[in-house]
């Protein structure tokens, strides 16, 4: 999908300018048979992990760089959240050392209402900005469930700061919450990336986690509508 600010396009071709673009559909990739399996957004997935993996396949793959976009994320780690600007400066250095790249696309503050917002606003996306200009990232972005976040911290940064919303769990058939904001972030010009369309598992045949924060008498009519697997 396209940032609310610009058109849509289906050319699956990247444009390395400095528009921020999304795909109706992923540009081509073609890797060897030992990653064909799905990565996990790095840093606390995988315990890093992730990032060591898919460094590895891109270098495999042997791609130019701007045939692809890399996202990843800062803030949150094994050890907790940690949104100060020296934490997430050095996350970047950690971040491209595993990834075996000199820059990445996307840097996302991840789940920012687990911190303080204030601090994502006046500490985090300055430092977020000096790494932009650096060109260790190009576009930044903020993640998190509820959506009072992203006004929250839209309201209070310089036009222009935040280029993108990760939202989850709020666009699918069984939550259409964050069309309220579309009107709002398309006056901001900033893009969306919808996440877990799924609703986490919920709307899966073999249903949520265990841990899945919906409430019992969601869960179980959904897991037996389902049926046997």
């Amino acid at each position: 999908m396209a940032p609310p600010s610009s058109s849509s396009s289906s050319s699956s071709s990247y444009d390395s300018s400095s528009t921020l673009h999304f795909y109706t559909s992923a540009p081509p990739l073609h890797y060897p048979a030992q990653w064909r399996r799905r990565l996990p957004p790095p840093q606390y997935y995988g315990g890093t992990l992730s990032e060591k993996m898919l460094g590895k396949a891109l270098k495999a793959v042997g791609k130019p760089r701007n045939e692809y976009i890399v996202s990843t994320k800062c803030g949150r780690y094994i050890e907790g959240f940690d949104f100060s600007a020296e934490r997430v400066t050095k996350s970047i250095d950690e971040s491209l050392e595993r990834l075996q790249l000199d820059y990445v696309d996307i840097l996302q503050c991840h789940d920012i209402e687990f911190g303080s917002l204030d601090q994502i606003v006046n500490e985090t996306i300055p430092a977020l900005l000096k790494l932009k200009e650096s060109g260790k990232i190009r576009f930044i972005g903020i993640t998190g469930l509820p959506l009072g976040i992203f006004t929250y911290v839209l309201d209070r940064v310089p036009p222009g700061s935040v280029d993108v919303i990760l939202s989850y769990c709020h666009y699918s058939i069984n939550d259409t919450t964050l069309e309220d904001l579309l009107p709002y972030l398309k006056n901001k010009g900033v893009g969306i990336i919808s996440a877990s369309p799924l609703a986490m598992g919920l709307l899966t045949e073999r249903g949520p986690p265990e841990w899945h924060p919906a409430p019992p008498e969601l869960k179980v009519p959904s897991t037996s509508l389902r049926g046997p697997i």
